[in-house]
């Protein structure tokens, strides 16, 4: 293609080459170029790739993009690398999500449940509908493949997708006929541009607590990148329960802000049901999914669809359909057929950990016991949290292992143990081993809670990612204590 259509609508200045030139393909990573590929100089926390921008025209780069001319290559000037990056990516796949109805969910907690649910409900309504997010991609609830979103690609991986990939996947949903896309939106992707040239007719603020602040350095920021996004919304759907979302919605001039209201609440480890009144709408809402924040998820959720012009009924309709969510709140052994439940959660932050031990302890008879770790290379100050999070509400507590990274396992669980006063706590650095301690020392009547995970399959150590399925890990070791 011609080096005009690449960067159509944006702004630049050339050096060394002209608007007819022809490119292949965009590339943000200078090992990886090819013959006639365009080189985005990235600055990142480890690298800068106008340090780069020489290699790759060795490699056959028709030119660099940077934000000040280098001597001596062909070069393309603009102001922000980062938006040039993802603004490329959206020209090269054709502006894919151009016709096509956007829903972005973004705050520190639900994402992934509150996405679901939005999905769950703009299908039952007979849409064609796209859902990117932590779970994977999928197309009418169908997961879909993508290119590089194997466990070992840690760019596929990530809750947003990098450009390469985002615009790739909206370009295949767009071939598939897709109608809506809804999508969960990391601060991460805010603040790299990720997502600046798509246009959202809908925009979720599920809530903000402390997470990322190694990335964000204040809860101030933090707040200020997640209401960036929120406020590009046509329709915005607050969290008016939340101190951060209602400061939001009171600051941010809105056109359509939804405060959800729950009344008539009841829950149990069944499921959850109550009554919404969402600016005007009646809904009574019924859910599987357990916990009392289910009751703000699904709020959140039904708020989006009506939103995006789904029916009440309909809505009530598609969250009850909704059985399962992957790694949230998932009971992988019940009492209903063993002596006591095994539940595996994504909660991996201060917050998330304290409302999934809140709401299991309102419905566990005997004691409750909960496994979890803290990821490595990433914020330290919230482990001795969830340290004292875990003492407080659990009988039991086992601190192991969770994605140490490059990071010793031994030196974050001391940061976590720092949080922990009493004698509850024993350390058990293997999860495996952690994960067969706590389900052959759970009693009738007990609840074991391994936290951290959820859906992942994999663990991240100092050599890369290697496979770990705790549900397989939970059922062998139901099998061994069932001696079978």
């Amino acid at each position: 293609m011609l080096l005009s259509e690449l960067f159509r609508g944006l702004e630049y200045r050339l050096f060394g080459l002209s608007c007819d030139t022809q490119v292949s393909r965009p590339f943000s990573d200078s090992r990886e170029c090819v013959p006639g590929g365009v080189f985005i100089c990235i600055k990142g926390e480890r690298a800068d790739g106008h340090d780069h921008a020489a290699e790759a025209i060795e490699r056959g780069a028709v030119a660099a993009v940077c934000k000040k001319r280098i001597d001596g290559i062909p070069c393309i000037v603009v102001r922000d690398t980062r938006y040039v990056l993802a603004a490329v990516w959206n020209n090269y796949y054709g502006r894919p999500a151009e016709g096509m109805r956007l829903c972005g969910i973004t705050g520190t907690c639900g994402k992934t449940t509150v996405a679901t649910l939005v999905a769950a409900c703009l299908r039952e309504d007979g849409r064609r509908v796209g859902l990117i997010g932590t779970l994977g991609c999928f197309a009418d609830g169908e997961k879909i493949e993508c290119e590089g979103s194997e466990i070992t690609d840690a760019h596929a991986a990530m809750t947003t997708p990098d450009p390469a990939y985002l615009y790739s996947i909206l370009w295949k949903f767009k071939k598939r006929g897709m109608e809506d896309v809804v999508m969960e939106v990391s601060s991460h992707a805010i603040l790299q541009k990720k997502v600046d040239p798509l246009s959202f007719a809908v925009t979720v603020f599920t809530n903000l607590y402390p997470e990322h602040l190694d990335a964000h350095k204040s809860m101030e920021e933090y707040f200020r990148v997640k209401a960036s996004f929120v406020a590009r919304g046509e329709r915005r759907v607050v969290n008016c329960d939340n101190g951060y979302c209602l400061r939001f919605a009171k600051k941010i001039p809105s056109s359509y802000v939804l405060s959800p209201m729950a009344e008539n609440v009841t829950l149990s480890v069944e499921g959850t049901a109550f009554d919404a009144n969402l600016s005007g709408a009646r809904l009574h809402i019924e859910s599987t999914l357990s916990g009392d924040f289910t009751v703000e998820n699904t709020m959140l959720a039904a708020g989006a669809a009506l939103a995006l012009g789904v029916g009440e009924a309909t809505v009530e309709k598609g969250i009850y359909n909704t059985k399962i969510i992957n790694g949230r709140m998932e009971r992988v052994v019940k009492k209903e057929n063993e002596l006591f439940d095994v539940v595996i959660d994504y909660a991996h932050t201060p917050d998330a950990l304290e409302r999934a031990l809140v709401s299991l302890r309102n419905n566990t008879r005997g004691k409750l016991i909960c496994v979890f770790g803290c990821g490595g290379e990433r914020d330290k100050t919230k482990r001795p949290l969830m340290g004292a999070v875990a003492e407080k509400w659990a009988d039991t507590v086992i601190v192991t292992s969770d994605n140490p990274r490059g990071e010793s396992s031994l030196s974050i669980i001391r940061d976590i143990l720092a949080g922990i006063k009493s004698d509850k706590c024993t350390v058990i650095p293997s999860r495996r081993e952690a994960i067969f301690a706590a389900v052959y020392t759970a009693e009738e009547g007990d609840t074991v809670l391994l936290a951290g995970k959820g859906h992942e399959k994999y663990e991240i150590g100092e050599r890369g990612f290697s496979f770990f399925d705790e549900k397989e890990v939970v059922f062998e070791a139901m099998r061994s204590r069932n001696g079978k």
